[in-house]
C-alpha cells in the first residue's frame, strides 16, 4: 500500500472508500500488559475479504493504533521508513 512518497489508500480500511465495509476482529493476540496484534478481516459486498494485523499500544488514554500491515505490506511503519531512506538518498 505504501508508495514512495505518498499512500495510495487509508492504511486502517486497506482501501480508498469504506463505504459498505464490514470488519471483523479473527484473532487478538496479548504481547505483555501493554501491546497486543490482532487480526482483522474486511469485507465488502462485492469484493474479496483483505486482511489486516494491527499493532495496538495500550496508553493513558487507552489503545491505540501502533503499526498496521497487510499481506503485501507487513509494516506501515518499515515501509515509510524506508520510503523516507529512499527519498531522502535522492536528494
Amino acid at each position: 500500500m505504501a508508495r514512495v512518497g505518498y499512500l495510495d489508500g487509508d492504511p486502517v480500511c486497506q482501501c480508498q472508500d469504506s463505504s459498505g465495509m464490514h470488519p471483523s476482529i479473527t484473532r487478538v493476540m496479548k504481547q505483555g500488559m501493554d501491546k497486543a496484534k490482532v487480526n482483522v478481516t474486511i469485507r465488502w459486498e462485492h469484493d474479496k475479504p483483505r486482511l489486516a494485523k494491527f499493532t495496538l499500544v495500550d496508553t493513558r488514554r487507552g489503545w491505540r493504533i501502533a503499526d498496521v500491515g497487510s499481506p503485501d505490506e507487513p509494516s506501515l511503519i518499515n515501509a515509510l521508513e524506508a520510503s523516507n531512506r529512499k527519498a531522502r538518498a535522492k536528494h
